[in-house]
């Protein structure tokens, strides 16, 4: 998939990787669903979870954006010791959470990116300078990052369980 471009392309990316993630989900019952083991010690539900965390912190920044302001946490450099730290956090976080109230906060959470990324411009989105906090990465990569390249990578973890 090429890089998008516009508001419109990255939503439609957004929205076509949910959709795809989604589908892929269905068919899994609950067993599967909780079973331990997937990446490390987490199940899907864990998984998950952990997306959602990400849109979380996405909203943040995306909400700071839309106010013209530095976000409360700034991105991490997020080398391979820092991501593994906040990704662990995170689980310790939300491991304990019950099945259905994950699969609500992800359906809710993504809509709330979308509502987010709905309320910048093209030029908040994809122009590199205009956050300074962003240190010349444009905004629509947090974006792609936290949600269809996201769900594609914990798709392409959860399938290779399931194979086993």
């Amino acid at each position: 998939m090429a890089d998008p471009t516009t508001k419109a392309e990255l939503l439609a990316a957004v929205s076509s990787g949910y959709n795809a993630f989604e589908k892929f989900l269905s068919p899994l019952t609950q067993e599967q669903l909780l079973t331990l083991g997937v990446n490390g010690s987490w199940s899907v539900k864990d998984n998950i979870a952990h997306i959602v965390a990400w849109h979380q912190r996405s909203l943040g920044y995306l909400s700071a954006a839309a106010q013209k302001r530095a976000p409360d946490h700034l991105p991490e450099g997020l080398d391979e010791g820092g991501i593994d730290r906040v990704n662990e956090r995170f689980y310790q976080e939300h491991k304990d959470r019950p099945l259905n109230e994950v699969l609500q906060a992800f359906r809710t959470s993504y809509i709330e990116v979308v509502g987010a990324v709905q309320a910048l411009s093209d030029e908040d989105l994809f122009d590199p300078a205009r956050f300074t906090w962003m240190k010349g990465t444009p905004l629509w990569r947090i974006v792609s990052g936290n949600t269809y390249e996201h769900y594609q990578e914990h798709a392409d973890i959860i399938q290779a369980w399931l194979r086993k």
